[in-house]
């Protein structure tokens, strides 16, 4: 009988963890059926112009840093220079903290806390409250 009450303890310690891992499924479903490929992202950068370039030049970096590091750091390259010339502070700081995570992808885990502190003081005094 004790072993019985022990076994129904340990399902409901186990309760919590199941229904974190069905959400965590249920946001990776959503999130991939929802996801756009890199390349409808470039399309989407050839067509924007000022600000909405660089947002769509850091979106697409950000897609690109799960399948092509290279890419990812070229067009965070492009994203950062545009927003700079821009002074768009919202854009340099997106494309810093990406750049950050580029760094710590590559295995530059000094670069990569350097550049994601950076980003997060630049997304502050840039009122972007999503960092």
């Amino acid at each position: 009988m004790e072993r019985e009450c022990l076994h129904g303890q340990e399902s409901k310690k186990n309760l919590p963890l199941a229904g974190w891992l069905i959400l965590a499924a249920m946001v990776g479903v959503v999130t991939f059926t929802k996801a756009q490929t890199p390349e409808i992202d470039s399309i989407q950068v050839k067509n924007a112009a000022g600000i909405k370039k660089v947002d769509a030049l850091n979106e697409l970096s950000f897609r690109l840093l799960l399948v092509d590091f290279a890419k990812a750091n070229e067009t965070l390259a492009q994203s950062k220079a545009l927003a700079e010339q821009l002074n768009y502070k919202k854009g340099i700081s997106e494309a810093t903290i990406f750049q950050g995570i580029y760094e710590n992808l590559t295995g530059n885990k000094k670069q990569a806390l350097r550049l994601l502190s950076l980003g997060v003081e630049q997304a502050k005094l840039a009122d972007n409250s999503g960092w």
